[in-house]
This record gives structure tokens, sequence and C-alpha cells, in this order.
């Protein structure tokens, strides 16, 4: 009783803390909106993303896919969404998306605090200095710089308790202990971040055999395969539980541009460097986003900066010199060493890159100061504690309340948050759209870099944020469902990629005032079924018809839509077919003059069949869902029915009921071949890997559960044995 009543205290100050720290969103009176100089993955991944899952919800479907970016995404596969990540699901079921975004940064930050507190307790530190080292770590730079990437640290919360469920195994010997890791690990499969997952996972491995070469009981050390086996059920317990997410991730990868992992200059691209140490002592020293002073060339702000206070600072040097003999401090100090010479040390990260499995899928090995970050925050818990005795409580006191004041100095103001009404506004653009009933996207280029310097980070008039929505910039769309052929995803489809890089190198050329676009690039929007581009920058082109100009904001220029006079409808019907295997040849084929693509598809498998003439043909979409596509065809003679929207498989279609086989189309789209007549043609989302994933994932927590009933039972026949005897 005493200990649930401690945690429950200590949890009742943290959250306190946190709801000071974040008070305007935790009222709900306002709503993250926060960026950095290059982007702003709140407002284009975290908010949308849960919009969409929000609706997903209330309409009782999958969260599969979505029809409003790149043409069709599968945007489970992605895992940013992490739809079924509890904490997540949990919220958007019961609020709101941008309420259900508030809490679950502030709870994320909350339940990284609690889960350092309790492993800071099982390894014997004070109350005290345990909560310490979960203030430190909860309001470290790590933390509040990356709640642009909310789902980074949405896994990374969890890493505290994964020791604390090893420490605890480990004590008591207990299965229950380890089973709960293993669910931990799911989670953190779950958050969709697989970088810090993989990094997660690694530490967790290294932690379990550091503390079996460190048992208490040494004739325990040689049961090698007893422990090898409870290691080996954990993370099958992990990739069992999280299947449902990791099955159809792996899925996409292969189908992206990551299928190969990426290259090694990709992976090093805003290395850390030796200088940024010197945020560890002042975080600001070469500027900050929070008034876009950081301009340092090819580097991250919130990727460098991993403040901690300087008191802790302090206290974690002294832990090493002091507490040498402690076996912790010597596997937190080895730890910081290690990373610090990944990070560093470029041979040795590159030979990792090379060798060992899993690390040339990631960019940005920054995120390792993760645990740089817990290993301080612990180093400091363990210097108090042996620094400061028993008697001197009131100086702890102090130094908690210290370093409060320096973290809150730090980073309340980083990231900031805005009139929730204000941003739940319909814009004007999305008024205007809607008057147009038919299919098409929109093509809106990203100016965010703009905005960004307009407002001087967050510390001018951050209302420009607010007006930024109209242009309905990538991903944002998707919160008023106007459907976009650019967006922001964690996976690219490759050839999705490539047709967005050829527009944007080729086709978008930026002026001094304007966007300049050739014929070639209305042509290839329209294939993408684009109608309208919508900027606060001129468009030049004939081809190009300015047809709406809207307010933006007070001194700034007018929003402009224009409308694309080579818009082609979203399904059609060509009466042939071109055959080009070659996927090079195929890009520019349909690039160039020789292509029309209302007469002829171009496909990559040889398909006999077609006719000279589909006119007065027809195809009309009665249904048009992210899962779910129907079509009413009429066919005055054999053609081929095109739909362009994303190529992708776990799609099937059903021609008059009977399954059709789809043929990849126009290098990204969707075709099926249509005998002479009137047809029903229905596109069906039903990916295996997602069907495969939920068996085994639900499979895997009907054992867990037995398996945690039988010990359980177990556990009170032996007492009651106990009590008897």
């Amino acid at each position: 009783m005493k200990k649930k009543k401690e945690v429950l205290i200590v949890s009742g100050i943290l959250f306190v803390l946190i709801f000071i720290f974040f008070w305007k969103a935790a009222t709900l009176q306002e709503i993250f909106f926060v960026g950095d100089v290059r982007g702003n993955d709140t407002m284009e991944f975290a908010y949308p993303w849960k919009v969409f899952f929000c609706d997903s919800l209330k309409s009782k479907t999958l969260p599969l896919w979505t029809t409003d970016i790149y043409n069709g995404y599968p945007i489970h596969a992605d895992g940013e969404g992490a739809f079924f990540y509890p904490i997540n699901l949990i919220l958007c079921l019961f609020l709101p998306a941008w309420a259900a975004l508030n809490y679950n940064i502030i709870l994320t930050f909350f339940f990284a605090g609690l889960f350092t507190y309790l492993y800071g307790r099982t390894i014997e530190l004070s109350k005290t200095s345990a909560f310490l080292s979960a203030i430190i770590f909860m309001f470290s730079g790590f933390f509040v710089t990356h709640v642009i990437h909310l789902i980074m640290i949405s896994v990374a919360m969890w890493i505290p308790l994964c020791l604390y469920l090893i420490e605890k195994y480990f004590k008591t010997n207990k299965v229950f202990y380890a089973i709960l890791l293993g669910v931990a690990i799911a989670m953190q499969v779950l958050g969709g971040f697989p970088q810090m997952t993989y990094y997660s996972i690694l530490m967790t491995i290294t932690y379990f055999i550091f503390k079996y070469l460190n048992r208490e009981d040494k004739q325990e050390i040689f049961n090698v395969k007893r422990h090898s086996l409870v290691l080996l059920m954990i993370l099958t317990i992990g990739i069992g539980l999280s299947a449902i997410q990791w099955i159809p991730t792996l899925e996409f990868v292969r189908n992206s541009s990551r299928q190969e992992g990426i290259s090694f200059e990709y992976a090093k691209q805003f290395a850390y460097r030796f200088k940024d140490l010197i945020m560890f002592i002042k975080p600001n020293f070469f500027g900050t986003p929070i008034n876009a002073t950081y301009n340092q060339p090819n580097s991250i702000y919130g990727e460098n900066c991993a403040y901690i206070g300087i008191i802790p600072l302090v206290l974690a040097i002294m832990a090493i010199f002091i507490c040498w003999k402690n076996r912790y401090v010597k596997f937190f100090t080895i730890l910081i060493l290690a990373i610090f010479s990944i990070l560093l040390i470029e041979p040795f990260f590159k030979f990792l890159w090379l060798y060992f499995p899993g690390f040339k899928y990631f960019r940005m090995p920054h995120r390792l100061l993760i645990f740089v970050v817990l290993s301080l925050s612990v180093l400091s818990g363990i210097c108090l504690d042996n620094f400061l005795k028993k008697k001197q409580t009131i100086f702890k006191n102090i130094i908690i309340l210290l370093v409060i004041i320096d973290l809150f100095k730090f980073g309340i103001k980083y990231n900031p948050t805005i009139n929730s009404d204000d941003w739940l506004s319909i814009p004007n653009t999305v008024e205007y759209l809607e008057k147009e009933k038919a299919l098409y996207r929109i093509f809106s280029p990203n100016i965010y870099r703009y905005i960004f310097q307009y407002a001087k980070g967050w510390a001018g008039d951050i209302n420009v944020y607010t007006a930024y929505r109209k242009l309905l910039y990538v991903n944002f769309n998707m919160v008023y469902k106007v459907s976009a052929f650019n967006g922001n995803g964690g996976i690219f489809i490759k050839r999705t990629k490539d047709i967005l890089n050829t527009i944007n190198e080729k086709y978008i050329l930026q002026g001094e005032r304007d966007f300049k676009v050739p014929l070639q690039g209305s042509q290839i929007l329209g294939l993408q079924n684009v109608k309208y581009v919508i900027s606060i920058i001129n468009l030049t082109g004939q081809q190009f018809k300015l047809i709406k100009e809207l307010d933006f904001y007070p001194n700034w220029t007018k929003i402009k839509i224009y409308e694309n006079k080579y818009f082609i409808p979203r399904t059609f019907i060509v009466p042939k077919a071109e055959i080009i295997t070659d996927e090079n040849k195929i890009l520019e084929y349909i690039q160039s003059d020789n292509f029309n693509p209302l007469k002829t598809v171009v496909l990559e498998e040889n398909v006999n069949f077609g006719s000279n003439s589909t006119e007065d043909s027809g195809a009309k979409i009665t249904k048009y869902e992210n899962n779910e596509v129907i079509i009413n065809t009429k066919n005055t003679n054999d053609g081929f029915l095109v739909l362009s929207d994303t190529y992708y498989s776990g799609w099937k279609c059903y021609v008059d009921g009977k399954e059709e086989k789809i043929l990849r189309a126009n290098y990204l789209f969707r075709a099926v071949p249509l005998l002479k007549g009137n047809h029903e043609v229905k596109f069906v989302f039903k990916p295996v890997s997602f069907k495969t994933g939920m068996c085994i994932s639900i499979s895997t927590l009907l054992i867990i559960s037995v398996v945690i009933i039988l010990l359980r039972k177990k556990q009170k026949v032996l007492r009651r044995g106990v009590y008897e005897d």
C-alpha cells in the first residue's frame, strides 16, 4: 500500500508540473502547432492524421488507406499514424482530434517522468533522487524539442519502463515481468517510429545482458539457457503483439524508396559535431528556432539539443568520480561514451552502417542522444543520493527546485500553442473548393519557410500559421477531405516519389516572384487528376487559368487558385494499351508529346485486348471511400477502365462480382480490361499483410492473457499453501 500511495503522490506532482508547463494546451484553450525552420510535422503529420483516425473511428472503417494524399496512400502501413497504439486509440475514441493531440503530448511527458521515477526507485535511489531523475528526463531538451516528432517521444517514453521491468525480473525471478517487458516493446512498435524502437530494442538487449552478468546470485550466471529463452520470449511477445503494425509496414518498405536502405551520405546528413557539445551547457549558443536565429548550415536544432540543465550535468559528472564503484555508474558512463563515439567518429558510425543489421535504414543517428539524456538523468540521481545524505533532504529539495526553474526557463516557450477556435475555423479556400462536386486533386507548393521567417519562428506574429492553413499545404488538406497529389509520409512509394521528384525538379521552377511551370508540367499534373494549384506566389504559364483570389493575411499578397487546363478526370475509359516494360522509359513516355492518356494507357505486361475506339463510353464513380471505390461503366466497345489512384498490393477488383486482375497503368495507377457492355467495377482494399498481422496480434494477446491468468492462479495456490503451513 505504501508503494501505491507513493506512486500516486508522485504521479500527481508530475502531472501538476506538466499541466503548468503546457497549461494553455492542457486547458484546451489552444492547440500545439510547433514546427521548425524546415517543416512542421505537428501540422503535417500529428494533427491531420489524428483527424483521419478520428473520422475512421466515427465511420467504423479501418484506417488503412487514405485517398487524400499521393493519389492514394497506405497510411496505416506507414506507421506514423500509430492507429493501434493504445494511448492514441483511447484518446481518439473519446476526444476530438485536436484535443487528442494535446493530451497525447501531455501524457507522453507524464509517462516519461513516471517510468523514469519507477526505474530510479527499483535501482534503490531515494524518492527525492528518483524524482530528480524523472524531472530531468521528461523536461530535457530531447523531449521538449521533439514534440514536433510526437511519435518519436511516444516511443522513447517506454525506454525507462523497459529498464524497470528488467530490474524487476532479475530481482524477483518472475516471468510476469518478462511478459510485461514484451508488451512494452510491442507498445513501442505500435508507437510508429521504427528508428527509436530499433534503438530501444538494442538498449533492452544490452541492459538485459548487463543485469544477467551482474546478478547478485552468482550461481544463476551459469544458467545461460534459461535467461536466453526468457529474452527470446520477450522479443517474441513484442514482435507477435505488434504484428498488426510491422507486417504491413514491412510490406510497404519493400515497395518504397527505402527497400535497399538509404545512402551513407543521406544517413549522416545534418551530422552531430564536436561543437554541438556546447549545447549541453548553453542550448541556445548557436541561436534558437523560437526566434528563428538558429541558422547553422546542415544542422537541426532539435536533433542536436539534449540539454538537461547545468546542475544535473554537474551532478552526473561528479557521479562518475565519486560513485565509480556503483555498477550503474559504470554502465551508463560506458553507454554515454559509446554513443558519442558513434556520433562523433565517422569511421565508427560507417562501420555500423555497413555491417550492423538495421543501421542502414535510418538517418540522423543523433536520436541516440535519448540514451545520453537518460544516462545523465540516472547519474544525477545517483550522485544526489551519495553527495547529500538523507539528513540533508532540504538541500535536495532546493536542488530539485532549481533544476525545475532551469528546465522551465529553457523549454516552456519552445512548444507554442495557438487559439483553438481560430485553428478550427474553416479556411476560405475550403469554402470555395466545396462548390466543386466532381472528384479532383489539388497541388500546393510548399512555402513553409517563408511563413517561419515572417513569424520569426514563433516569437513574432504566430497568427500567420493559422492563415497558412488556407494554402492546404502537404497533408493538411486531409483535415478538410480535399484530395491532393502531393503529401508527406514517413515512407514513400518509390514510383510516387519518382513522379514528385520529376515535377519538383523539372517543372516547378521557382523564379524571384513566381513559379514557372512549362506545358509538360501542367500535363503531368493533369495526369495526376490535379485540377487546381493553390499558392500565394504567382504561377506563370498559359495552361493555368487564375479563377479566384482570396484573402490570405494582412500585408500579404492574395491566395491564388489556378485551374489546370490539362486536368484529366479521376476515372475514364480508353480503347487500347501501349506496352512498355522499362520503368525509366515509361516515365519518359508519359512526359512526351506522343502520349495521349485519354486515348492510350501504358501497361507493363502484354495484354491482348482492346479496340480502335471507345467513343461515347463513360465511367461514373458512384461510391468513393478510402477503402472502397465503385464505378459504373458504359462500354461501347472493348477497352480499359483507368483509375488514377495509386497501384498498390492489397487492392482487389471485382467486375460484376467476379475478381479481375488489376494492371499497373501509366506508371503509377490502376487499370482493368472491360468487355463491351455495362459493368459495375468495385475496388476494395483488402491487404493480406494487415489480416495476417491482426491474426498474429490477437493470437499473441490471447496467449499472454491465458499465461498471466495461470501465473496468477499458481501464485494464489502457493500463497494458500504457505498460509496453511
